[in-house]
């Protein structure tokens, strides 16, 4: 593999191109200018792209787009060739084993209704379809470096075997020093991917097989400490600079309880974050008479993974009776800080298949299709709190001479299988020249069949409290299954008032499930459903040199199910409380979206969404591990870190062998504490993109992103979340600690392609 690389290092690419792809469905709102591929988000949600690569947290998966309910409820999922990259996102999430790069062909946006009726989920998905062949000899070699240290390197090989046959390997490498002078590991990212595909090409279909394995360790720190102001400013912790310095503490030794035995045992989870995947997909495509299409595709994935969940908790004010002490023994006071760290282990066996009958015609286009999916998980991780010092490159604390306590206050276990079998219609008719009518039905069985320790009937012997374990006396395993009825269904007409002008009304329902991931932390999740319903009604205008549309939305999410940590102190003793919280979401939202392309080579897009999202039926008790419960109402508060404005401005210009871009992303005001009490002004975030074509063969990148350089720190301050206004104003000047933007960075791109 080495000599593959050296021979590729006078190539490659940056990551793979996100232009949408062509595809059936509803008819359009709007669309983009033929004759130019770009970057532009479009109002309609199936093919809508959204800049999705563009992402100011990560570099190495899409962002979650907002639809109004917090990107939590809504989340930007993978899925390749047709079929979920996981089944789900836990305990190895999609990133680690997708990378986007040359081993894709193409990629296309599918919305919240389309992914409704054929994946009964609640998300948008980001379908990308895999390289596997190649009709000539043909090979794909990139690089990309960047100013902080992040070395890409890809290549692949495609050729024909004969006899309609083809084949196409890749390989992908990636090092990751992260953005962060953390000390407890020198690599915070490393990713070895091996891909290989073949393709048999027939008169009326086509066949393929993929096989890939992936090698991937993730162990990143982005956080940095700062200084909240009650005009909702942050600024960065004097001395603080990001690159250069850390808030994760040059002690990473965690001792744990382990869940399943009750012995105690000591890990250094610096060296944790290890995931291997390997995967088998294969497809089936036959165009039958009279204007049927079938396919079917099969995949199984068997993942393990050895890791930490490490996040930042609570702050606190040591005093000398407090307990706390430097790792010298020596007697510490003042301003700490608490991370929750949990030890995750876990296997998992996931078989999805899905297959489709299509016809389509000039009149209408109908599908019928059948998922099968299953997922079978094991699943435990230990939990412990561990200290620091709220410090620019903190020192570890101990407290009364342990280096970790409070063992899995957040434990979890989990052993089980989950299966959805679901059939599904999607109907799309052109009833005139001018009226468009479409629909579709989803029908799921979800079966969850659970092997866990949790609370059924009013037992609360196997609630999670500090040493809890399954040795501990009345701890036991309940063995349960499940079967729920899941419909969900969608609904459009489009009627085209002239050759320019379009009014049209959409409507879906969509409706979740617990998943089986959720017995693990102690109680039974709540069993009734969960619903997204959205609604809008929305015209569109379209002419030679512009594309013009808005819609007035509104959507609901029934019964949506978190497990949060509450924070707050009481006389200066920091303590917090894990629930399970059940509420719903709703949010009412007019979007507008506009294209301009004046003139040959320029595009503008410009978007603008005003949204009030705001929690409803929120209501809870929580018991906090000081002993303290309190009762608590946040019905009619806007959405905690969403807002209400978002604007987004995308122009970009093509001449010769140049194609010049940006974009400018405006997030508004947001409120970061529950009772809305407290503010985080509106971030930008900036991105440019210079691409230059040598020739058909030699192309270079220069992508900047956070242009601006805008530190955003998003977090959390201790014991905010149920401050009234009174309460709020001790807040001006508090030190937090929270995620900080990709400060400003540079990547550079080389790709050959002949």
């Amino acid at each position: 593999m080495k000599k593959f690389l050296l021979m590729a290092t006078a190539a490659t690419m940056l990551t793979l191109s996100v232009n949408a792809q062509p595809g059936g469905g509803r008819p359009q709102m709007e669309k983009k200018q033929k004759s130019e591929k770009n970057d532009s988000i479009v109002v309609t949600e199936h093919k809508e792209e959204r800049n999705v690569m563009a992402n100011a947290e990560y570099m190495d998966r899409p962002r979650d787009l907002d639809a109004g309910l917090g990107s939590g409820s809504t989340p930007t999922v993978q899925f390749g060739d047709g079929l979920p990259v996981s089944y789900t996102t836990f305990p190895i999430y999609s990133h680690q084993h997708w990378k986007p790069g040359a081993s894709q062909e193409r990629m296309r946006m599918l919305g919240l209704a389309e992914r409704g009726i054929r994946a009964g989920a609640p998300c948008y998905v980001q379908d990308t379809y895999a390289w596997k062949g190649s009709k000539k000899f043909e090979g794909k070699f990139n690089i990309r470096l960047n100013n902080q240290g992040h070395q890409t390197y890809e290549g692949g090989l495609g050729l024909p075997l004969g006899a309609g046959w083809s084949t196409a390997i890749h390989i992908y490498e990636d090092y990751n020093k992260g953005f962060n002078d953390v000390k407890i590991t020198p690599m915070q990212g490393r990713t070895q991917m091996l891909q290989w595909g073949i393709t048999k090409d027939f008169r009326n279909g086509q066949f393929w097989a993929l096989y890939k394995y992936t090698d991937d360790f993730q162990n990143m720190d982005m956080n940095a400490p700062a200084l909240y102001h009650i005009d909702g400013s942050v600024e960065l912790m004097e001395g603080f600079k990001i690159g250069r310095d850390t808030y994760m503490p040059d002690d990473d030794r965690m001792t744990y309880l382990d869940v399943a035995t009750g012995e105690k045992k000591s890990v250094n989870f610096g060296s944790l974050g290890s995931a291997y995947v390997n995967e088998f997909q294969a497809g089936l495509t036959l165009n039958l008479k009279n204007n049927l299409t079938f396919s079917a595709v099969l995949k199984y994935l068997h993942g393990s993974t050895s890791k930490t969940m490490n996040n930042l908790a609570t702050q606190g004010d040591a005093n000398e009776n407090s307990g706390f002490t430097y790792t010298d023994g020596s007697l510490f006071t003042g301003r700490y800080q608490t991370r929750n760290i949990k030890f995750e282990s876990g296997t998992i066996n996931d078989i999805t298949s899905t297959f489709e009958l299509r016809k389509k015609t000039k009149k209408y286009e109908w599908i019928i299709g059948l998922n099968e999916w299953h997922n079978h998980l094991d699943f435990i991780g230990s939990s412990s709190i561990i200290a620091q010092e709220c410090a620019v490159n903190p020192r570890r604390l101990y407290k009364d001479g342990e280096d970790s306590w409070s063992y899995n206050l957040m434990g979890e276990y989990t052993k089980g299988d989950e299966n959805r079998l679901a059939l599904y219609w999607i109907h799309n008719m052109h009833l005139t020249d001018r009226w468009d009518f479409n629909y579709g039905l989803r029908l799921e069985d979800k079966a969850i069949s659970v092997h866990a320790p949790f609370n059924v009937d009013g037992d609360n012997s196997n609630s999670r409290k500090p040493g809890f374990s399954l040795k501990s006396q009345g701890a036991h395993i309940v063995d349960k299954t499940y079967n729920f009825f899941v419909p969900s269904a969608i609904f459009y007409t489009g009627y085209r008032i002239n050759n320019h002008l379009l009014a049209a009304v959409d409507a879906a329902m969509i409706r979740g499930r617990a998943s089986l991931h959720q017995w693990g932390n102690g109680n039974e999740p709540r069993l009734d459903p969960a619903e997204i319903i959205i609604a809008s009604a929305g015209i569109s205008y379209k002419n030679h040199w512009m594309d013009w549309a808005s819609k007035i939305s509104i959507m609901r999410k029934n019964n949506e199910l978190a497990n949060t940590m509450f924070a707050k102190n009481f006389d200066g003793v920091a303590a917090q409380a894990a629930a399970q919280v059940n509420y719903d979401l709703q949010s009412t939202a007019w979007v507008n979206d506009i294209n301009i392309y004046p003139f040959k080579g320029f595009n503008m897009h410009f978007r603008l969404m005003l949204q009030k999202p705001e929690y409803k039926s929120y209501d809870c008790e929580v018991t906090y591990d000081n002993g303290v419960t309190e009762q608590y109402s946040f019905s009619g508060k806007n959405i905690k870190n969403l807002n209400q404005v978002l604007m987004e401005i995308d122009p970009s210009y093509s001449f010769g062998k140049f194609r010049v871009s940006a974009t400018v992303r405006y997030t508004g005001k947001s409120y970061i504490n529950l009772t809305n009490t407290l503010t985080m002004n509106p971030i930008w975030d900036t991105f440019a993109n210079i691409d230059y074509r040598m020739n058909k063969y030699v192309s270079f990148n220069l992508n900047i992103i956070n242009l601006l350089n805008t530190a955003g720190i998003a977090g959390r301050i201790n014991g905010a979340d149920t401050a009234d206004e009174e309460q709020a104003k001790r807040f001006d000047g508090q030190f937090m600690a929270g995620s900080f933007r990709i400060p400003r960075t540079f990547n550079f791109t080389t790709r050959i392609h002949f």
